[in-house]
């Protein structure tokens, strides 16, 4: 299994301007990057687990809510599951005095980490525009907000990395 970590905004949404949807209101995700998105799973067969805060604002951490959501936003790659959103900081051994993490950051990489070792992928890749470079250079792709995946070399680098 091949698993592609989606963060939602910045990857796919770039511009903040909610919208109404038949969803609530929400951005809508860029016609580009979904674009990029799509030739990734076509081309690696990955699959998406959800890393947004998106989870519980938007999904209210219901899968087929997020499955749909991502269907109206016309992504084709299946979406498998999302990480869970901890209420705290988990106790983890990062060293601050070299990456200085945002609590958020903390905790994205702790919910990264927790589900990669309970469903052990084959290979994984992490996309977000916050710094998660923790999980390693074989593991995350740094995301400019304002060109999200559509950004210049991002979409050869994801497929590489998830060979």
């Amino acid at each position: 299994m091949k698993v592609l970590f989606v963060d939602i905004d910045g990857p796919l949404v770039t511009v903040d301007k909610p919208q109404e949807t038949k969803f609530g209101r929400m951005n809508v995700f860029d016609e580009k990057c979904v674009a990029v998105l799509n030739d990734i799973w076509r081309f690696t067969g990955c699959e998406i687990v959800i890393s947004s805060d998106w989870v519980k604002n938007i999904f209210d951490s219901k899968l087929q809510v997020a499955r749909n959501v991502f269907k109206f936003n016309n992504v084709q790659a299946p979406i498998i599951g999302f990480i869970r959103k901890t209420e705290e900081a988990p106790h983890l051994h990062i060293d601050r005095t070299k990456i200085h993490p945002s609590l958020l950051e903390v905790d994205r990489i702790y919910e990264i980490n927790e589900w990669v070792r309970t469903h052990n992928p084959d290979s994984w890749v992490a996309i977000d525009d916050m710094n998660l470079k923790e999980l390693g250079e074989l593991h995350f792709v740094l995301i400019d907000p304002i060109e999200g995946l559509a950004q210049a070399g991002i979409k050869d680098r994801i497929i590489e990395l998830l060979g």
